[in-house]
């Protein structure tokens, strides 16, 4: 998730409205997904990809029934073109996606992951992490099934 998020930094996550509640590892109650708190573009969360145990964190880009688009660095949503800045001379823009601004990084030319166009199924979300080059997200591991989210990323230092 560089820039956003640095090895060593810290994070709070907030589990609340997103359907699990537990402490430790463990789940006390689950809630169904059509009555959790939906996920918004632009904002991070903690959620496991599909067929994988291991928690990532990741931006939430594709809402349900969105199509996403993404050709030599520019993102598209339901065919309308992403806010992208490059930053100067260095290889970080910056997005801005129904609101949110944040940072991305393109760490080289001719990556496997700059061009693709997708539809996001109901009940999914399409991710991406902020390394744009160097991240294992839906475009290797597919949608996230809406039960697979775990929490938003509230704070970090």
């Amino acid at each position: 998730m560089s820039p956003t998020l640095k090895a060593g930094d810290h994070v709070v996550v907030s589990k609340y409205g997103y359907g699990l509640y537990g402490t430790l590892g463990v789940d006390v109650y689950s809630s169904e997904t059509d009555s959790r708190r939906k996920p918004q573009r632009g904002e991070v969360f903690f959620l496991y990809p599909p067929h994988d145990e291991r928690l990532f964190i990741e931006r939430i880009i594709g809402l349900p029934n969105d199509v996403v688009e993404f050709s030599d660095k520019q993102l598209y949503i339901n065919g309308a073109k992403v806010e992208t800045r490059r930053l100067g001379s260095s290889h970080v823009y910056t997005e801005t996606l129904d609101g949110n601004t944040y940072s991305v990084q393109y760490i080289r030319d001719g990556s496997q992951f700059r061009n693709f166009k997708v539809v996001v199924p109901k009940n999914s979300y399409f991710v991406m992490g902020d390394n744009r080059d160097n991240s294992a997200d839906s475009r290797v591991w597919g949608m996230v099934p809406a039960e697979n989210i775990m929490g938003k990323l509230v704070l970090t230092w």
